[in-house]
């Protein structure tokens, strides 16, 4: 009797860990904000989750607030992603500009900024970075004065994005 009890414990016990190892792997991660550079949005030490599973079926788009390894800096980190792939990012004027796949020049808007910050180049002066190719996407983050983003690393190749943040309200 008790070496059956024994062996249910053991075969759910297994079972629960397994099931917690795919749902972390494949599904949702927490995750904590380690810096200042997507304030106000987040806040330093603010608990997140990352949502692995909608990039499985599509690809990231314009606004997401993303999970991203950067492989010069051997880090994780959270950006908003701001340039998709065929397009170019211009920085001028304390704006951003996107020159899509059909030439059309645009300043983007972002309203999850406050009206006070302004976007500036590693310069300062308008700088306008490389096309991005298939599956390369340029990454801000929305404390643009504290921020190393692809300003400074360039763009990010689909494979290093992880999943889409999703926010705790509770934890902040």
């Amino acid at each position: 009797m008790f070496k059956k009890y024994i062996w249910k414990t053991f075969k759910l016990t297994f079972t629960v860990t397994i099931c917690i190892i795919l749902i972390r792997s494949l599904l949702v991660e927490p995750g904590r904000i380690n810096g200042v550079s997507m304030e106000p949005t987040f806040l330093d030490n603010e608990i997140f989750l990352v949502n692995k599973f909608p990039f499985l079926f599509s690809p990231p788009k314009r606004g997401h607030v993303v999970q991203v390894y950067i492989p010069s800096l051997d880090e994780i980190v959270i950006k908003r992603i701001i340039g998709l792939p065929g397009e170019q990012v211009t920085i001028k004027q304390n704006g951003v500009f996107i020159t899509d796949i059909n030439q059309r020049t645009w300043k983007l808007s972002e309203t999850y900024l406050s009206a006070d910050v302004a976007t500036k180049s590693r310069l300062e002066v308008p700088e306008t970075y490389q096309k991005l190719n298939e599956f390369e996407y340029f990454v801000l983050g929305d404390n643009r004065r504290e921020s190393t983003d692809s300003r400074n690393y360039g763009p990010v190749h689909r494979t290093n994005i992880f999943g889409r943040i999703i926010r705790l309200q509770f934890f902040r």
